[in-house]
């Protein structure tokens, strides 16, 4: 039998070419791997970073309002603990659940914001994963008793993520403290500024 000449495009693809497809084609697929993961890590940083900053507003419109409404600052109170009495029920009495306290408990490395009363002294968490420093100063005195205006600010990281820290600041008057300093209580009204940073 005579064999027929087989022409060059009809012998099939060798293994040389095929180990080259398959280098390219891994080349390819490693390269949208890592752009898959990429963005997913951006995403989920974008969304950590959001509800960081949404519980940190939340936690300082809560406590704006207990510092809005306080009589009186206990002396007890350090730049890490706010201690307040809320006359809730309007009877110029102190009760155990009156007696307020915001304070940053450190846990780790990071810290909580909590709020309880003598009341009920379990603590309610209201911002989780800040960063431990002072939360509140006085402006224009050292005695907290005798202070008519608290700044707040805390900081916070998403959780897992070395970067993107959230800060928030507020200053708030007491509403019911005497701006001219006689000692009297009375409805002043309130002004805060709050400021929201990113480092």
């Amino acid at each position: 039998m005579r064999t027929l000449p087989i022409d060059r495009d009809q012998r099939g693809i060798t293994l040389p070419e095929i180990l080259v497809g398959m280098v390219l084609a891994m080349v390819v697929t490693s390269l949208l791997v890592t752009g898959v993961i990429a963005v997913h890590r951006g995403t989920r940083f974008s969304g950590q970073d959001s509800e960081t900053l949404a519980s940190l507003r939340t936690a300082r419109d809560r406590l704006v309002r207990d510092v809005r409404g306080a009589r009186l600052v206990y002396a007890t109170t350090t730049p890490r603990k706010l201690v307040v009495w809320l006359d809730l029920n309007r009877d110029f009495l102190q009760d155990s659940d009156e007696k307020v306290t915001w304070e940053l408990q450190e846990v780790g490395t990071s810290a909580n914001l909590v709020r309880y009363t003598e009341a009920a002294p379990t603590p309610r968490i209201h911002a989780r994963n800040l960063i431990p420093g002072d939360v509140f100063t006085f402006p224009g005195t050292d005695d907290p008793a005798n202070a008519t205006l608290v700044d707040l600010s805390f900081t916070a990281k998403a959780e897992g993520q070395a970067s993107g820290e959230r800060t928030v600041e507020t200053q708030v008057r007491f509403r019911n403290s005497d701006p001219a300093g006689v000692g009297s209580i009375g409805d002043t009204g309130g002004h805060d500024e709050d400021e929201d940073e990113e480092d």
